[in-house]
């Protein structure tokens, strides 16, 4: 498979996923276009930085590279979703370029059992994850 075809399936499955519990007749909402012009070069830029690693998990992309994904990933985080269906590409994006595993072990409390704000919130964005990975 090509870094091409990785990224259009990579692309297509975020934007074309579920978007509703099967129960719920309403059709559901489209991811806005915006919004998908913006995970696009997410993906795009992720894919660049892992052909470039070519599996070595110490490869640190150059600062160019580090500053536009971030950038590209403020634009997606800036993004006001408008419907359950932008909301779930962030979700569906995160989990492209971010495993929950590395989520929940971000998650932990400190030694002490201390959890801070962005612990509770990862661990809910995980939560999150892990329904709609299974469909609910």
């Amino acid at each position: 498979m090509t870094a091409r075809s990785t990224r259009r399936a990579a692309l297509g499955a975020i934007l074309t996923g579920p978007l509703t519990a099967p129960s719920v007749a309403a059709p559901a909402p489209s991811v806005s276009p915006d919004l998908a012009r913006f995970i696009a070069d997410c993906i795009n830029l992720d894919s660049e930085v892992r052909l470039a690693a070519n599996g070595d998990p110490n490869y640190i992309p150059p600062r160019p590279v580090c500053i536009a994904a971030g950038r590209a990933r403020g634009r997606v985080a800036r993004f006001a979703s408008a419907s359950h269906a932008d909301v779930q590409a962030k979700l569906r994006l995160l989990a492209v370029i971010y495993p929950v595993a590395d989520i929940r072990c971000e998650a932990e409390p400190d030694d002490d059992g201390h959890a801070y704000l962005d612990n509770v919130a990862l661990s809910v964005v995980a939560d999150l994850m892990d329904l709609m990975e299974a469909g609910q």
